[in-house]
């Protein structure tokens, strides 16, 4: 037993055992959903709520397997091709930006889902990042092994958190998680550095006289 194995049905015994005897059961259990699929064992423990003391506990599991769990089809979004025009940008003026997103799963994606494009200081997607575009799929079917032309030409925001420098942007799809996959992990992208700048700004001073 490990601590990432997965409960599938607790069965009460109402029976007196004698010593030497043994009872018999037999009951039907609910596989987990699972899209990557792969080897697995199925285990079977006695006495686990320890109702009476055992001269060796050490003997209560048993395991059967190991035995081919089949993945469920799902669809696998996967962003690929992401470009940006230019290699210098500018705060306050449009960023050219396009990718496209491919469905490697087994399934086609027949519902609505949206794409996240974040400008990062670090190439990390984390809470520091700032959206700068979103685009829906407007429900357009995606069929396994065909791809979804993707574009956003989002203004760059001119704000004090985001200082001239060196900046990445990354797209993730399926932002909303709308789409059943089978691996979230290759949702993402990332593309830079690309150097910010700031453009010409007013400059309020004070005067006493």
């Amino acid at each position: 037993l490990s601590p990432d194995d997965v409960l599938l049905r607790q069965q009460p015994i109402a029976a007196t055992v004698p010593v030497g005897g043994s009872y018999e059961r037999a009951v039907a259990v609910p596989l987990p959903e699972d899209y990557l699929g792969g080897m697995r064992h199925l285990l079977v423990r006695t006495g686990i709520n320890a109702a009476f003391p055992q001269a060796d506990a050490g003997n209560d599991v048993a395991a059967f397997g190991p035995f081919e769990l089949l993945p469920i089809p799902a669809a696998d979004l996967v962003v690929k091709g992401f470009a940006v025009q230019g290699t210098t940008l500018t705060f306050g003026q449009q960023a050219q930006l396009s990718w496209a997103v491919r469905n490697a799963g087994d399934v086609p994606v027949t519902g609505a889902f949206t794409d996240i494009v974040l400008i990062s200081a670090d190439a990390t997607a984390d809470g520091n990042d700032l959206p700068v575009a979103l685009v829906p799929s407007a429900g357009a079917t995606v069929d396994p092994g065909a791809s979804l032309a993707r574009s956003a030409a989002p203004t760059l925001p001119v704000t004090n958190a985001l200082p001239e420098g060196q900046y990445w942007f990354i797209v993730r799809t399926d932002a909303n998680a709308n789409v059943t996959e089978s691996a979230d992990g290759n949702n993402e992208a990332v593309i830079g550095p690309f150097r910010v700048q700031r453009p010409p700004l007013p400059d309020l001073q004070v005067t006493v006289g």
